[in-house]
């Protein structure tokens, strides 16, 4: 957009002063990484095998920033960056295919002629594709591959701040980059600021709404199982009028026919519920040898175990209650 007499098409970009401006200005950032892109995926060389990996090039702080966690070796340090060490950090799912059950500590891999020696493995909490992904420090990168201090992105966190707060962040963070590269702040195309604790936010409020849509299912679905069982239970006790009438001419009490004719509803309600719980839990154990980016290790929780057999046993009661009375 146009701006303080500058005409629209202004290209914004970011470069290594940006990033440290940002470290250094506020306060509440903790984490922080700058992101430099390479085009397309890259080969990738070990020995007599070679594929094709995305290559991206970070500060340490990524490590935290995309919560990766180091199952061998180590992450990228402020060393690797302030030398421009060629080391690399690869997935779990590059070492796999490069080096099998070789152990890639301390080997060399070759990344579109580039050598560059392994100093650890990680595994990713946002999928397997960021596993299949090679980093390497960005001082490295910006030398090699583009000869300036350019960078594409920048992200980090501000852990204790609530949403307001990371909103006011985000609007003092803009405010003040619009002075620094002269744009209007309200231009999102000349410079987009992602907040993802609003995301987050958006993302908690749709999942409160799906619990509250199976909880609804749920009671209705009891609500469906308590008349069922109460109609067999008014079918059972006109069948065993007879017998009832001979208890009572024998001496039964009416608190022993009611309690007689509730355990019997506890013990139906108890019998099928604890069968379709069976079921369930059968159907997670097969369903854990299916793991995708959004769906993994799926279980039941002992707390809503326990607390489905008393919502059972209270549901049985009231089933048999009327029939009984």
């Amino acid at each position: 957009m146009p701006y303080n007499g500058i005409q629209k098409g202004k290209l914004i970009r970011f470069d290594n002063s940006d990033f440290d401006f940002i470290k250094d200005h506020y306060d509440d950032v903790d984490n922080i990484t700058g992101r430099f892109f390479l085009s397309g995926d890259k080969t990738a060389s070990f020995k007599n095998t070679t594929l094709s990996f995305t290559v991206q090039c970070v500060h340490p702080d990524y490590k935290e920033v995309e919560n990766i966690i180091i199952t061998k070796g180590r992450f990228l340090n402020e060393d690797d960056l302030i030398n421009f060490k060629k080391v690399c950090v690869i997935g779990r799912i590059v070492k796999e295919k490069l080096f099998e059950d070789e152990d890639p500590i301390g080997k060399e891999i070759v990344v579109d002629d580039i050598t560059y020696k392994v100093a650890g493995v990680f595994y990713d909490t946002g999928g397997e594709w960021m596993m299949k992904n090679i980093l390497v420090p960005i001082s490295t990168a910006q030398k090699v591959y583009s000869g300036s201090d350019r960078l594409h992105r920048i992200v980090f966190t501000a852990n204790g701040l609530d949403i307001p707060q990371m909103a006011a962040l985000q609007a003092q963070v803009v405010s003040d980059f619009s002075k620094r590269k002269n744009f209007d702040p309200k231009d999102r195309r000349a410079f987009r600021a992602n907040n993802n604790a609003e995301d987050f936010k958006e993302f908690q409020s749709m999942m409160t709404a799906i619990n509250g849509i199976i909880w609804l299912v749920g009671i209705f679905s009891i609500i469906a199982g308590v008349i069922g069982v109460s109609n067999i239970m008014l079918i059972i006790v006109k069948d065993r009028t007879k017998e009832i009438g001979i208890r009572k001419a024998l001496g039964a009490t009416p608190f022993s026919i009611v309690s007689m004719i509730l355990q019997e509803s506890i013990l139906i309600t108890g019998l099928a519920g604890y069968m379709g719980m069976a079921c369930g839990v059968g159907l997670m154990a097969l369903a854990k040898n299916v793991s995708t980016e959004f769906w993994r290790n799926p279980e039941v929780h002992l707390g809503v175990a326990i607390s489905t057999t008393l919502v059972l046993v209270i549901a049985g009661a009231l089933a048999g209650l009327l029939p009984a009375l």
